[in-house]
C-alpha cells in the first residue's frame, strides 16, 4: 500500500508540507545543539540520557525520510519511538531520584537478559555460546532481583506509571509544558502505530483512509498528505515540549526555548490560535 499513485495536489498543499517539513528540521538542529554543549551544567540525568537525544534525532530524521517517501505506516511505528522516547526524556528529568534509579537499573538487567535470549536463540540453530555466570555479581542479582516477579517471571516494564499519567505528572512540574498536545500526540500515533507493528489489516490500511470510505485517488491522496503534515507537526511540537523541561532545570538554554517558539508558531498553518499562543514565550 505505499505505491501511492500521485493525484492533483494543490499548490498551497505542497507548500503547507514543505513548510512543516521545514519546522521539524529546525526543531530536531535545536536538540543537535542540546546535545552538543549548548545546555552548560546540564546535570547526571540529561547527560545520563545523552544516547536518547540522539536517538530522538535519528527517528525524527527517520520519519521524515518515510513521510517524504510515503512510508505511512512505517512512519507511524518510527513516530511511536520518538514518542516514547521524549515523555520518557521529559519525565526522567523532573521525577524522583527513585525512578530515575528504576529506569536505569531496568537496562541494566535487560543486557543480561538479552544474552541469555540470544543464547537460546542460537542453541536452535545447533550453536552453543557459553555465558559467564553473572549471579556472582553482587550489583547485576541486584537488578536482576529488581525486575523479577514472585512467581519468577521477568518484569518486563521499567515503570507502572502508563504514558499518559507522566505526561500528566510533566505538566504538573512544569509552566507552560503543552500536556494537550503530547496526550493528543499519544492518541493519535500510539495505537495505530502498535497497530502496523503487530501486522493487522487495520495497521496495513489505516494512513490511507480506505477504512473510513475514502475511494478515490483524488481523496486516498488528501488524506495521505493530512497524515504526513500532521505527523511532522506533531513531533515539531513535542520537541518544544522537551526543551521547555529541559529549561526548567537549567535555565541556560533560553536561546534554544526562544527558537523553538519561533519555529512553531510557523506551524498555525494547521494549529491555530490558543493552541499556540499562550503556549509558548
Amino acid at each position: 500500500m505505499e505505491d501511492i499513485p500521485e493525484y492533483d495536489r494543490k499548490e498551497e498543499t505542497l507548500a503547507t508540507l514543505r513548510a512543516i517539513d521545514g519546522v521539524l528540521q529546525k526543531q530536531l538542529l535545536l536538540i543537535e545543539r542540546l546535545t552538543d554543549g549548548n545546555a552548560p551544567n546540564s546535570g547526571k540525568r540529561l547527560n545520563t540520557m545523552y544516547s536518547l537525544l540522539k536517538d530522538l534525532v535519528a527517528s525524527g530524521r527517520s520519519v521524515t525520510f518515510l513521510v517524504r517517501n510515503h512510508f505511512i505506516s512505517e512512519s507511524y511505528i518510527v513516530a511511536r519511538a520518538f514518542l516514547e522516547r521524549i515523555v520518557n526524556i521529559c519525565y526522567l528529568m523532573i521525577c524522583n531520584e527513585k525512578d530515575f534509579d528504576d529506569y536505569v537499573d531496568f537496562s541494566k538487567q535487560k543486557v543480561i537478559r538479552s544474552l541469555h535470549t540470544k543464547k537460546e536463540a542460537y542453541e536452535k540453530i545447533k550453536r552453543i555460546v557459553p555465558l559467564p555466570d553473572f549471579s556472582k555479581i553482587h550489583e547485576i542479582s541486584e537488578v536482576m532481583n529488581k525486575y523479577t516477579s514472585a512467581s519468577g517471571k521477568e518484569i518486563t516494564r521499567w515503570t507502572t506509571l502508563k504514558i499518559e499519567k507522566r505526561i500528566h505528572i510533566v505538566a504538573e512540574k512544569v509552566d507552560k509544558f503543552n500536556e494537550p498536545i503530547y496526550l493528543a500526540a499519544t492518541g493519535l500515533i500510539y495505537e495505530d502505530a502498535s497497530e502496523a507493528i503487530h501486522g493487522t489489516l487495520y495497521g496495513s490500511l489505516f494512513p490511507y483512509g480506505l477504512l473510513y470510505g475514502v475511494d478515490s485517488v483524488q481523496r486516498i491522496g488528501e488524506y495521505v498528505d493530512g497524515s504526513r503534515m500532521l505527523l511532522m507537526l506533531l513531533l515539531s511540537l513535542l520537541i518544544d515540549g522537551l526543551l521547555k523541561v529541559v529549561h526548567a532545570v537549567n535555565a541556560n538554554i533560553d536561546d534554544l526555548v526562544q527558537e523553538s517558539w519561533r519555529n512553531c508558531t510557523k506551524t498555525k498553518l494547521i494549529f491555530k490560535g490558543d493552541d499556540l499562543e499562550g503556549n509558548h514565550g
